[in-house]
């Protein structure tokens, strides 16, 4: 009868210890990403698909991956959700919504900061749009056809914070215009 009370009470303190490590355990990158829904946006016409990302898959096409990688690491974060629109040809012909999930608002912040000043390795050539009313905190800037592609088109990146998430929108199309972009970052804003 001891030793079914000693095997009973060593299981009972082995099942609360083991329950503690697991609750102590931070979420993986897949599970803090996972719990930042992407509201939809008001772009008629074009096909979306969802993504859950690492901070490595997060880089790539960005002109410079192992520096904003880095900013990742810095500001250590926990994934990125991402919403892809395409299809169309029109205001928008590609949009690309982004939320990268930071552990601290300080992390988030950090990252927020590089992106604002490494615009120019997510869109090319970028110039900041001081003068645009924008949701407090956005930044916006464009990129403008250099005439050296008969394809290229206008890009925008606008990007902000809140609380421990960054949102990121790239948006491109042959006849984008700034208006059309500052109400898309409105509409999103609202929803975050």
């Amino acid at each position: 009868m001891r030793g079914a009370r000693l095997l009973l009470a060593v299981a009972l303190v082995s099942g609360i210890a083991c329950r503690g490590d697991r609750a102590a355990t931070p979420p993986s990158s897949t599970d803090r990403a996972r719990t930042v829904a992407i509201p939809r946006l008001p772009v008629p016409g074009l096909h979306h698909s969802d993504a859950t990302l690492d901070p490595a898959s997060a880089t790539v096409g960005v002109a410079h991956p192992d520096d904003m990688l880095a900013a990742l690491h810095a500001g250590g974060s926990l994934g990125v959700a991402e919403r892809t629109y395409a299809g169309g040809h029109g205001t928008f012909s590609r949009v690309v919504v982004r939320a990268f999930s930071f552990g601290s608002p300080q992390g988030a912040a950090g990252f927020l900061a590089w992106l604002r000043s490494h615009g120019a390795d997510l869109i090319g050539t970028a110039t900041p749009l001081l003068e645009v009313a924008v949701p407090e905190g956005v930044s916006l800037s464009v990129h403008e056809p250099s005439g050296c592609c008969h394809r290229e088109v206008p890009g925008y990146l606008a990007a902000w914070q809140r609380g421990l998430d960054v949102w990121t929108i790239q948006a491109s199309g042959p006849m984008i215009q700034t208006r059309a972009v500052v109400e898309l970052v409105a509409a999103l804003d609202q929803e975050v």
